[in-house]
C-alpha cells in the first residue's frame, strides 16, 4: 500500500476518534498501538507506552486484516465464531438432544 493510502486510511480513523468517549479511544488505541507497535517499524508506538502484541507480523497482520475486512453482518461474525472458536449453534442444540 503506498503512502497515500496509508495517509487516507490512518487519518479516516484519526478523525473518527473524538466521536468517543475517552475510555472508549484509549481500548481502540491500545488495539491498533499494539498491533502497529508489534510490526517492523513500531518502535515509535512502543516507546509511547503501546504494549506489542505477541507474534504478530506482516503475514499475521495481513491475515488480520482479510478477515476483519470480509465481515460486515452479525451473521459474518457468528460464521468467525463458530469456525475459529466451536461449532454451529445448531450442532450444539443436537448435542443436547
Amino acid at each position: 500500500m503506498g503512502k497515500k493510502q496509508v495517509e487516507e486510511h490512518i487519518g479516516n480513523l484519526r478523525d473518527a476518534l473524538p466521536d468517543y468517549s475517552r475510555a472508549q479511544i484509549d481500548q481502540y488505541m491500545a488495539i491498533v498501538g499494539g498491533i502497529l507497535a508489534a510490526l517492523p517499524g513500531g518502535d515509535s508506538f512502543e516507546d509511547v507506552g503501546y504494549e506489542p502484541f505477541e507474534h504478530i507480523n506482516w503475514r499475521e497482520m495481513d491475515l488480520i486484516a482479510k478477515a476483519l475486512n470480509s465481515i460486515d453482518s452479525s451473521m459474518d461474525v457468528e460464521h468467525a465464531y463458530e469456525i475459529l472458536i466451536g461449532q454451529d449453534m445448531e450442532d450444539e442444540e443436537e448435542d443436547w438432544d
